[in-house]
């Protein structure tokens, strides 16, 4: 079980559930978007609460690039291999033959991640302030 497809598994079931049947086709997309919103969030989290630059001087132009750099190959990269390739369709058959979830579970695990991305950032935000 690959903990990254079963994420977006969640996350594409949880859309798929709850958007209207005309917008359908709009889902996987969708569900890539919230991952993608997710790890944004987390990986700047992370870079603000361990703050790796207090021992290294750095340029903040060229963290900037490496940060957009990063999240837009993260972004792109699976957009062609789960979105483009149609590979979500395989993780759906994949994982609803082996997941025994209800939809609640869909709507209560995405919107802990969802909402874990958020208060991190804002408790990252928080540390950064009273730090300074």
């Amino acid at each position: 079980m690959n903990p990254y497809y079963y994420l977006f598994y969640i996350i594409y079931k949880f859309v798929k559930l709850t958007t209207k049947e005309e917008l359908q086709d709009q889902a996987p997309s969708s569900a890539l978007a919230s991952l993608f919103f997710g790890f944004t969030n987390y990986l700047l989290a992370s870079i603000i609460l361990i703050n790796p630059f207090k021992y290294i001087p750095y340029n903040i132009f060229a963290f900037g690039i490496i940060f957009i750099g990063v999240n837009a190959l993260f972004y792109f990269a699976n957009r062609k291999l789960i979105v483009k390739d149609k590979k979500y369709i395989e993780i759906e058959n994949y994982y609803d033959k082996n997941n025994k979830l209800k939809k609640s579970h869909f709507i209560l695990i995405t919107t802990l991640y969802m909402l874990g991305s958020i208060v991190t950032m804002i408790l990252a935000g928080i540390t950064y302030a009273a730090s300074n």
